[in-house]
């Protein structure tokens, strides 16, 4: 692999362990669009990229305004900024951080979120952090992939691994091919997907990374749906199910989200397959939960109306 030539790895003793949680975005998706195999239909999907979770802050400068200024300042501009004030960035893993934080943050204003990338990507490269160099590569192309550049996100993605894997940080690896599986498979590249899947799945097993096992079985999932292969979608929401009411290391109210969205799917999947009474009452739970956090307009009046239309029938 070619690297930049001002960039040096970092022996893992020295890294920072990064505290990742996941997010979502919810689009919505037409078969024939997407995978081409001639199946139209039209539901929200929500899918999962990582993110990170704030930790201290151990920059000796105002982060805020340094976030408000690399989102206002053009891209230019920005990395004027960020040389400008290098010596108050001498903590480059906290850095690293906390851009490729924000610039997630900001994934529903995408064009926010790629300059905030790119100058994520300049900062490794400028101060040779690989680390950080390879987040900011994440962080595009995650953003890519949310607006639908999906080769191109492939292509960032695909970096970003081949420099994780570089610094021997397989978790981070594991956790840029979350929109990589999503990108490709939109590509029609479904085996690819699928295959990329099972490795990172692998990977986050390996590390006992249970929580990020569900997030890649959902966005498999979604692929099995979009193939027709509705039953083994299923069993993949049940899985998660299970795994979810496990977890101790993340905040019980987004876990119980997690859990609503994951009934949500796999009723619809049930739906499909015409097992209306326990998709019926899926949906009942995953309201309720929604209902508790103000997420109601997730849940899906869809397939209700089509069990009502199957009791009537």
């Amino acid at each position: 692999m070619s690297l930049p030539r001002q960039l040096h790895s970092q022996h893992p003793s020295t890294r920072t362990r990064y505290n990742y949680r996941a997010d979502y975005y919810s689009i919505e998706l037409i078969d024939n669009n997407y995978l081409n195999i001639g199946r139209p239909r039209l539901f929200e999907r929500r899918f999962w990229v990582s993110v990170f979770n704030s930790g201290s802050n151990s920059l000796p400068m105002d982060t805020n305004q340094l976030l408000q200024q690399l989102r206002d300042l053009s891209l230019e501009e920005g990395r004027a900024y960020i040389q400008e004030h290098i010596a108050e960035l001498s903590d480059h893993a906290a850095t690293g951080e906390l851009l490729a934080e924000e610039a997630l943050r900001l994934l529903y204003s995408p064009f926010v979120s790629l300059k905030l990338a790119e100058l994520l990507i300049f900062y490794g490269e400028y101060t040779g952090h690989l680390s950080s160099h390879a987040l900011g590569l994440k962080a595009k192309g995650d953003v890519l992939r949310y607006i639908g550049h999906h080769q191109a996100a492939i292509e960032c993605l695909d970096t970003a691994g081949e420099e994780f894997l570089h610094l021997r940080d397989e978790c981070n690896w594991a956790r840029s091919r979350i929109s990589w599986i999503t990108a490709s498979a939109w590509l029609g590249r479904v085996e690819e997907a699928l295959q990329q899947a099972t490795r990172a799945r692998d990977v986050f097993l390996r590390y006992g990374e249970n929580y990020w096992v569900c997030i890649v079985d959902s966005n498999v999932a979604v692929i099995y749906e979009q193939l027709g292969r509705y039953q083994e979608a299923i069993d993949l929401y049940e899985s998660m199910l299970v795994i979810y009411s496990t977890l101790t290391n993340q905040s019980e109210t987004f876990i119980k989200r997690a859990i609503a969205i994951a009934e949500n799917n796999e009723a619809i999947n049930l739906s499909v397959l015409g097992k209306f009474e326990k998709a019926y009452r899926l949906l009942h739970q995953a309201q309720a939960n929604f209902m508790k956090m103000a997420l109601l307009h997730t849940y899906h009046k869809q397939v209700m109306q089509w069990y009502y239309a199957s009791k009537r029938n």
